[in-house]
């Protein structure tokens, strides 16, 4: 209907697109506003001959009646039909999508769990060696494992840090080593507390214990960031820019 009218009545994509939202209304002064000037672009843009033109609109009119429906309905169809075929037969990617697509509504959230339950898939809660920013799939499993940025209180900032660290450098083998290796503002008392509540660092300690020496943990940080620093200071300190001190 749109092509229709930018090819015989000389509309702007535009002009077309307000046509498509005026059917879609349904409303009758507007409809009627859109006839005259389309009867009018297909004789004077469209050469086509007035009686042409009056039947070409009554072709447009009735769709105006379940085109917008059908047009929704094929869309949803469509979709309905590519979803149906993943979740069939790629189980775990899809769910895991669908977690991601979610992530910021714990209700649906928690409804999405119970399909994957039902569906013999298990939600891993998050890990501070597997999981990435969203919802992943852990390799060769039938398990989904939380992302960080999906942790309630955990910035963006900080999960992404943790993961480019892991990435260069390897899985954090012990608590300390991770505190000694991720050196970032957003390691702040709000996201360590995030991290040791969801399970995260379980592979390392129990959470009662670092929860309750979390001041001691972030003290521990701090003092290897600065460390980490000074060294390299020193390392560079009495190096000049001219280059015979080098």
């Amino acid at each position: 209907m749109m092509m229709t009218a930018i090819t015989l009545a000389g509309y702007s994509w535009l002009e077309a697109d307000m046509l498509r939202k005026a059917m879609g209304k349904k409303i009758p002064a507007v409809m009627e506003a859109e006839k005259e000037k389309l009867l009018k672009g297909f004789v004077e843009y469209g050469k086509l001959s007035n009686q042409k033109a009056e039947q070409l609109w009554k072709l447009i009119e009735p769709f105006a009646a379940y085109g917008f429906n059908k047009a929704h309905a094929a869309s949803y169809g469509r979709v309905a039909y590519q979803t149906a075929y993943m979740k069939a037969n790629y189980p775990v990617e899809y769910m895991s999508a669908v977690l991601t697509a979610d992530s910021g509504d714990t209700d649906k959230i928690y409804e999405i769990i119970h399909e994957c339950e039902r569906m013999n898939l298990e939600v891993l809660p998050p890990d501070i060696n597997e999981s990435f920013a969203d919802f992943s799939v852990v390799p060769n499993t039938q398990k989904i494992r939380f992302g960080l940025t999906t942790i309630k209180n955990f910035g963006e900032g900080i999960a992404d840090a943790i993961i480019e660290e892991r990435k260069q450098n390897g899985p954090f083998v012990s608590m300390s080593e991770f505190l000694t290796r991720v050196h970032s503002r957003g390691l702040n008392k709000k996201s360590l507390e995030a991290l040791i509540q969801t399970g995260a660092f379980d592979r390392f300690e129990d959470r009662a214990l670092l929860y309750g020496n979390i001041d001691r943990l972030l003290s521990f940080n701090k003092e290897s960031a600065a460390a980490a620093e000074s060294s390299q200071e020193s390392l560079f300190g009495n190096v000049s820019g001219h280059s015979e001190d080098l």
